[in-house]
């Protein structure tokens, strides 16, 4: 996502509704975001630039409630928790009601020791979705990568 306006223009910018920011762009290209009422999904290929959190931030984007479509490992959940303390409670964590099912078959310890060393930070976090996923990491001993979702619509 790049927003290519004169330096503070996009402040001018408004949307209001759902809008989805989305980490994996494989994801971004095959979820069906009108099923999941999303009207907005905004690909940001991994982390997030400043300027996008401060677009989202802004006055002008009030009446947006942005949910993050990250991989359910410790750099998704960062990422998370940089838009939650921008958005001032306006930011969710999807978290797919089969989350338990799919780390039982999915989960990834690979994944989860490339970025291990961000989980003491993550532990600091009083977010009750932050907590359950990290329950989830030590329970399967691995990370979940975001393209489960894909996996998760196929089978229902």
């Amino acid at each position: 996502f790049v927003l290519y306006e004169r330096r503070g223009a996009d402040q001018d910018v408004q949307f209001s509704g759902v809008v989805a920011t989305v980490e994996n762009p494989t994801v971004f290209i095959r979820y069906d975001w009108a099923a999941a009422g999303v009207d907005m999904a905004i690909a940001t290929y991994g982390r997030m630039s400043r300027r996008l959190i401060d677009w989202l931030a802004c006055g002008s984007m009030r009446d947006a409630q942005v949910i993050h479509y990250g991989d359910y490992d410790p750099v998704g959940l960062s990422e998370f928790c940089r838009l939650e303390g921008a958005l001032a409670g306006r930011a969710t964590l999807f978290i797919p009601n089969q989350i338990e099912r799919l780390f039982s078959l999915y989960s990834d310890r690979d994944l989860l020791s490339r970025s291990a060393s961000m989980l003491p930070a993550l532990q600091q976090n009083q977010h009750v979705g932050v907590q359950r996923v990290l329950r989830l990491m030590a329970e399967y001993g691995g990370a979940l990568e975001h393209e489960a979702l894909l996996i998760a619509a196929r089978t229902k």
